[in-house]
């Protein structure tokens, strides 16, 4: 069934997932932030902003394998504009990182946190060395 051609910005993660992409069109998905989305008579219209260290995804071919699935998940002809340059902060993968980094802060302070490791660093003058705290969903395989 079609998403309706109504689609906001904030819904931008579950239709990708409804496309099915893969490869480099799937990244591209993934790393463009959707800043706009516009009705036209032919369509939709949609508006990427892709981080400039992803110029690389901008390619014609990757577009044009996005464009179509898009256009097969709503239902009508989708054309996409492609700026490069910004942050990509709404980016599905900038919001993927930010939840990792909450993460491994919360196994860091948890651990710092544990009377076992207090008292280890007090009694035997120990350090907790950073980099090796890893969240418990990281260390199973299980990536957020």
């Amino acid at each position: 069934m079609p998403l309706q051609p109504t689609l906001a910005i904030g819904e931008w993660p579950g239709l990708i997932a409804q496309c099915r992409l893969s490869g480099l069109a799937q990244q591209l998905a993934y790393n463009a932030e959707l800043m706009a989305r516009r009705q036209t008579p032919t369509g939709i219209e949609m508006e990427l902003a892709l981080p400039e260290s992803n110029r690389h995804l901008a390619e014609r071919a990757y577009q044009d394998k996005l464009r179509e699935a898009l256009g097969a998940a709503l239902g009508t002809p989708v054309r996409l504009r492609i700026e490069i340059g910004g942050e990509g902060a709404g980016s599905m993968a900038a919001q993927d990182r930010r939840a990792r980094q909450l993460l491994q802060e919360n196994a860091a302070a948890s651990f710092n946190a544990d009377p076992f490791v207090r008292d280890a660093v007090r009694l035997f003058d120990a350090r907790v060395r950073p980099q090796s705290i890893q969240p418990v969903a990281m260390q199973q395989g299980n990536k957020p």
